[in-house]
């Protein structure tokens, strides 16, 4: 989105609870705005909310600290020496106020003097200048002893290995009734985020039934955060961590889902909870009462709420988390599904659930609940499922390269879901003149017909080589006469007077027969190991007379090259440099990985080369055919396979010869004599 002419935007860096979160802060006439590229929530302060800024430099770079008259304090990190000229210019014609140049303190000294300022624990040193600062956000709990402060911080798993979880400060008594420490400790616990009951909940919702984390909880609702009492577990999550509400419908219709995001996640053991997930019933009606005057709830909640309300137990719950924490509700957008649904069932790693296409992300729920906004999405395709005909994929890639797929979705949500998609605006991968007909085919076809465009492209694939391989026609095609042997039977395979001939060693002594049997068993079995290649020698020597052999020609037109073979052409090289020595089997496994890895304009460029090596082939094959060439006939086609498969059943099933004594005698004495 293009930027007014007076507006300022600078890519910025926000401490949050012990971890960065980049963002961009966008400064314009009316308002400054700032939006967490991480979590997605978004911070907007009004001029009239502003108290004092001040610029100073920190280790990334320089900071923009701003405090607001409301008790906040904003911090951006990041800015470059250039970028203060053209926000203090900003500053001063807008909301009329100046920066303030601060120097911090780099001594390193651990003595000075500790104040709380606002909603931050800031250490002076002895010079008047400030040392560190501790937003008061970031403080789970804070106790004094004698003379000593110590502040415990909230853990944040996504922050870096090491993290500080406490800092204790000395702070001696100026006299015998005053202690320091105990005051602060009071000023710190009021204004920080501190996970410390003290008193009663002013309101319990009992028995909430959770499928993150598993279980039912009772709900207790303190000043500063709430409390999920289960079985086993206990949860305690401050209200500042709470970032976005959704209200979802269940797919059955009977049920609601209301899920609260959380950031940092809640813990237990290894397993964190980014989502809480609770489920009601639609038709289940509660009342609750709020267990402090009706005067008290009026100012909390400016209005908002009332001591006793009754109403459906969903409503009441959503309306409860949006007056505590201030956040807005999520609620499904304008999408309905082939059966006038807001959600599609689907999987997601061999678990199913239901994935909800919303104004400005997409939501899965449950295992494992995931909110994907639309400005974190690089791109995103559908494809056809390998083993399913009646249900497509949903591939989603991020811009931090992560990639999600969602599985079995249902084919008759397909028409719907792809203009939802494009509507949004989001980057369909692979769409192209080829691509928007392999939609249109996939989107339009009907009844019992699934088209399978992968099976379409190997079928092509099989067309183009019969082009390619043309064959002789096979219509007279005669299998005796193309092997003669098949019919009258070879000298060496089949004997036709055998039965005759036996007869005549009838009249022969058992000595002789025995003798005669000894010495035909081992001729027989050296004649049989001879009988191929002797029969193979006969067959190159003899043609076939019903056979005519057709020359290979090798003048045709060169092969049309794949995609992948331009793109492993032009990386040859590159390898090989960037791999001296590296072998011949490794460069095309590296070449293989970046083909996987390359964007799809990247690919395109490959592919249009490919398309054009294509039509040269055919423009090539179809004038040397005119020329009166013949294409090279394939060693391994069909037609060749057929002729053999038709030719075998013509031949004698008798392998071995049975010759008499007499002939075997013979020969073993005309062996002997050569």
């Amino acid at each position: 989105m293009a930027l007014p002419a007076d507006a300022l935007e600078f890519s910025v860096n926000q401490e949050i609870k012990g971890n960065k979160h980049s963002g961009k802060l966008r400064l314009t006439s009316q308002s400054i705005l700032y939006k967490d590229s991480v979590t997605g929530r978004s911070d907007q302060i009004s001029f009239d909310d502003l108290d004092e800024i001040s610029w100073r430099r920190v280790a990334d770079g320089n900071q923009l600290k701003i405090e607001l008259l409301s008790g906040k304090i904003k911090k951006y990190d990041g800015f470059k020496d250039e970028h203060f000229k053209k926000l203090e210019k900003y500053f001063k014609n807008n909301p009329d106020k100046e920066i303030n140049q601060e120097e911090l303190s780099i001594k390193g000294w651990n003595w000075g003097k500790a104040e709380v300022n606002k909603d931050e624990f800031a250490f002076i040193s002895d010079d008047g200048k400030r040392a560190f600062e501790i937003p008061l956000g970031n403080v789970s709990n804070c106790t004094s002893n004698k003379n000593e402060l110590s502040l415990t911080f909230h853990q944040n798993e996504d922050a870096n290995a090491l993290t500080m979880m406490e800092c204790r400060f000395h702070m001696p008594m100026a006299d015998e009734n005053t202690d320091p420490a105990v005051e602060t400790a009071a000023l710190i616990t009021s204004r920080a985020d501190v996970l410390e009951a003290k008193g009663n909940a002013y309101l319990t919702l009992p028995s909430i039934q959770c499928l993150t984390p598993r279980g039912r909880y009772d709900v207790k609702l303190f000043e500063k955060f709430l409390h999920l009492h289960g079985a086993t577990h206990d949860f305690k999550i401050t209200y500042t961590s709470i970032i976005r509400l959704f209200l979802l419908p269940h797919k059955d219709q009977r049920q609601v889902f209301f899920v609260i995001a959380i950031d940092p996640p809640i813990k237990q053991g290894q397993t964190r909870y980014p989502f809480i997930i609770c489920v009601f019933d639609k038709e289940k009606y509660e009342t609750i009462n709020f267990d402090i005057d009706e005067a008290e709830v009026e100012e909390k909640f400016d209005g908002k709420l009332q001591k006793e309300m009754q109403g459906p137990h969903f409503e009441l719950v959503s309306r409860l988390m949006k007056a505590v924490t201030g956040r807005k509700i999520t609620v499904p957008g304008n999408f309905k599904s082939s059966t006038s649904l807001s959600c599609m069932a689907c999987s997601y790693k061999a678990q199913s659930g239901v994935l909800f296409p919303l104004e400005r992300g997409f939501m899965y729920l449950h295992k494992p609940p995931m909110h994907i906004r639309f400005d974190e999405i690089d791109n995103v395709n559908f494809a056809r499922e390998s083993t399913k005909l009646r249900s497509f994929e949903f591939h989603v890639q991020t811009k931090q390269g992560q990639k999600h797929v969602f599985g079995t979705i249902d084919r008759a949500e397909y028409n719907c879901f792809f203009d939802f998609v494009k509507e949004k605006g989001l980057k369909i991968r692979n769409i192209n003149k080829h691509e928007e007909q392999r939609v249109e085919d996939f989107s339009d076809s009907s009844g019992d017909e699934y088209p399978d465009h992968y099976a379409n492209k190997l079928k092509d694939e099989v067309r183009g080589m019969e082009d390619d391989d043309s064959e002789s026609d096979d219509s007279d095609f005669d299998p005796d006469k193309a092997d003669p042997e098949a019919k009258e039977g070879g000298d060496e395979e089949y004997d036709s007077d055998a039965a005759d001939r036996s007869t005549d060693s009838e009249d022969r002594n058992s000595s002789d027969e025995s003798e005669d049997e000894e010495e035909r068993k081992p001729k027989k079995k050296e004649k049989e190991r001879k009988q191929p290649k002797e029969k193979k020698a006969r067959k190159e020597k003899e043609p076939k007379e019903g056979k005519s052999r057709k020359k290979k020609n090798k003048d045709g037109p060169k092969r049309a090259m794949s995609a992948y073979f331009f793109f492993i052409n032009e990386e040859r090289e590159k390898i090989k440099a960037d791999n001296p020595g590296i072998k011949i089997t490794e460069v095309s496994k590296i070449a293989g990985q970046r083909w996987r890895e390359i964007d799809a304009n990247d690919k395109a460029k490959y592919e249009e080369k490919a398309l054009k090596d294509k039509e040269r082939y055919e423009r090539e094959k179809r004038e040397f055919i005119a020329a009166g060439g013949e294409m090279t006939v394939s060693k391994s086609s069909p037609a060749k396979k057929a002729k053999k498969s038709s030719a075998a059943p013509a031949k004698s099933p008798a392998k071995t010869s049975a010759k008499s004594a007499e002939f075997v005698a013979s020969s073993s004495s005309d062996s002997d004599s050569d």
